[in-house]
C-alpha cells in the first residue's frame, strides 16, 4: 500500500512537473532537463513512448477481447435477469426473515455475555482496573529502567574521563 502511495506521489509530481515547467513537454519540465544534462533524455523518451505505445496495444486488445466476452454471454444475461426479476420480491422477504434471526441470535449472545460472563472478575469495570494497574506498574518499571541506565551511562563516562 505504501508504494502504491508513493508512486501515485511521484506520478503526481511528474504531471505538475511535464504540465507547469514543461506546458505539456516532457523534454522542457526540469525532469526532461535534468536527465538532458546527463545526456539520459532520448532514452527516457525511448522508453516512454514504448510503454504509451504497449498501453495502448493492451487497453486496444483488452476492450476487443472484453466486448466479444460481453457479447458472447450477453443472452445469458439476459434470461438471468429475467429469472431474478421474478425472485427479487422472495430475496428481500428472505433477506429479512435472516435479518431478524441475526438480530435476535445476536440480542441473546449480547444477553448472556451481560449477565452470565462479565461479572465479578471478568466485569467491565474489574478489567478496566487490571489493565489501570498493569499500565501503572509498567510505565513506573519502565522509567525506574530508564533512570539506572542514564546512571549506568553516567558512570561509564565519569570512567572514561
Amino acid at each position: 500500500m505504501g508504494c502504491l502511495v508513493i508512486l501515485l506521489l511521484l506520478g503526481g509530481i511528474f504531471y505538475l512537473d511535464v504540465t507547469e515547467n514543461g506546458k505539456g513537454a516532457f523534454a522542457k519540465s526540469q525532469t526532461g532537463e535534468f536527465l538532458e544534462s546527463y545526456g539520459l533524455l532520448d532514452e527516457a523518451m525511448l522508453g516512454i513512448n514504448f510503454s504509451r505505445d504497449i498501453a495502448i496495444k493492451v487497453i486496444d486488445l483488452g476492450s476487443k477481447l472484453l466486448w466479444n466476452i460481453y457479447e458472447g454471454i450477453r443472452p445469458m444475461l439476459q434470461i438471468i435477469d429475467k429469472q431474478i426479476q421474478v425472485y427479487i420480491p422472495e430475496i428481500i422477504n428472505y433477506g429479512k426473515i435472516l435479518w431478524n434471526y441475526l438480530n435476535e441470535i445476536g440480542n441473546l449472545i449480547f444477553r448472556f455475555l451481560q449477565e452470565k460472563v462479565f461479572v465479578g472478575v471478568l466485569s467491565p469495570e474489574s478489567i478496566r482496573k487490571v489493565v489501570k494497574d498493569s499500565l501503572t506498574f509498567i510505565w513506573t518499571n519502565v522509567s525506574y529502567a530508564i533512570l539506572k541506565l542514564y546512571e549506568l551511562i553516567e558512570d561509564w563516562i565519569r570512567k572514561q574521563d
